[in-house]
């Protein structure tokens, strides 16, 4: 649930637009949300448990690891099974959520546009699934 809450702090809504902060464009939101959990933990004084600094690496290293690569904009790359579960499952809700904003734009078709970040191919439509699924089309 905190590998992106650097958003909260590197992005900010200007009516209708999303737009960067200055911080959120110095630092990205990897490294500020790594930075806020370390503080917040730090302030309310969560290290003094033991293994609490282990646990607090951990928990900072799934969030600068979370796009997996660096020239994807991690920091690091992932180095724990935890790092590799939310990496993972960040890409598949990306994904998904390309396929259906492109599903949406193409009105009764088997396939989307080409989607840029997905190899550059079109993919088939979320309507086009579901009706196969549902038995409507064979």
């Amino acid at each position: 649930m905190l590998h992106d809450v650097g958003k909260l702090f590197g992005y900010r809504i200007n009516g209708i637009i999303c737009e960067m902060t200055d911080e959120g464009k110095l630092f990205d939101h990897l490294f500020i949300g790594a930075e806020f959990v370390g503080n917040h933990a730090e302030n309310l004084n969560l290290l003094k448990d033991t293994g609490a600094e282990a646990k607090l690496e951990i928990l900072r290293h799934i969030i600068l690891s979370h796009h997996g690569k660096q020239e994807h904009g991690a920091v690091v790359s992932p180095v724990a099974l935890e790092a590799h579960i939310v990496f993972h499952a960040d890409a598949i809700d990306a994904a998904a959520e390309m396929i259906r904003d492109s599903s949406k734009k193409v009105e009764n078709s088997k396939w989307t546009e080409r989607i840029w970040a997905l190899d550059n191919k079109p993919h088939l439509t979320t309507d086009y699934v579901q009706a196969v699924m549902r038995g409507n089309i064979e």
